[in-house]
């Protein structure tokens, strides 16, 4: 199972990853998501500190979820970036951007994605979550 935990601190939802995400798990966190979002949580931090890699349908998922707590002024951050999941994030952000595909912003910092209404896609390697 990739979703290791899932925990409520002061009305946000705290979920750890572990392990490679591939579609199969995709599908598996996007139901774990819904069902979050269906009970009324908006506001997420996702840990990818033990997750080693991700593939597109995992970011896509991801990005599904992002725009779902965004029309509900909710928030998406995600944690612990590293390695080859890091390397997909900018892989596909830097292909959107290139196809001018920005139709969700996200702000991709260091070890980190933050999901703002205010703010757009931009890399940087000068902040660490």
């Amino acid at each position: 199972m990739v979703i290791q935990e899932v925990t409520l601190v002061n009305n946000q939802v705290r979920v750890c990853l572990q392990g490679s995400i591939y579609v199969e798990e995709s599908v598996e966190i996007m139901r774990k998501f819904i069902h979050l979002i269906e009970e009324g949580y908006i506001s997420f931090l996702v840990d990818f500190s033990e997750v080693d890699y991700i593939d597109s349908a995992g970011i896509g998922i991801l990005t599904a979820i992002n725009n779902r707590v965004r029309k509900r002024d909710g928030g998406l951050v995600l944690k612990g970036l590293k390695g080859l999941a890091l390397d997909m994030f900018k892989i596909c952000m830097q292909k959107e951007e290139t196809e001018g595909l920005r139709s969700h912003a996200w702000p991709l910092r260091g070890a980190g994605v933050i999901s703002r209404k205010d703010k757009p896609f931009a890399v940087r390697e000068d902040y660490m979550m």
